[in-house]
């Protein structure tokens, strides 16, 4: 499962827009940028332009797991959903528990960041 710092190696990018999906290295981001908070913080501002709207095509949704997430002895399983906020505009997160953060790097991904504009209601399987 790890490949390296505790990370599994991957982030997936999910264009709704065009229904692309990309597999882009961790590693991009985790030698600089410190836990899933990190990475999704420096996504954000490499990729979401100030002035862009919370429902905005250009937005990033990411779900993004930390170093410590599925390693045993720490029973970690904390992950974090970041993006801009609609209360104040800014980039936020939330801390979430169980169990899906876990499965997400259990399944080879560190994490998912989703944009575009699907035309018809869409999931990822």
């Amino acid at each position: 499962m790890s490949t390296s710092g505790g990370y599994a190696g991957k982030i997936l990018w999910v264009d709704l827009s065009t229904g692309i999906i990309e597999k882009v290295p961790t590693e991009m981001y985790a030698d600089r940028f410190l836990g899933g908070r990190g990475i999704a913080a420096k996504i954000h501002w490499d990729e979401v332009p100030q002035e862009t709207e919370v429902c905005d095509p250009e937005n990033r949704l990411t779900f993004i797991t930390g170093p410590v997430t599925a390693s045993t002895g720490f029973a970690g399983s904390r992950w974090q959903v970041c993006g801009k906020s609609p209360w104040s505009n800014t980039f936020s997160y939330g801390n979430l528990g169980g169990s899906w953060g876990a499965w997400l790097k259990m399944a080879g991904y560190d994490g998912i960041v989703v944009y575009g504009k699907a035309e018809t209601p869409a999931y990822l399987w």
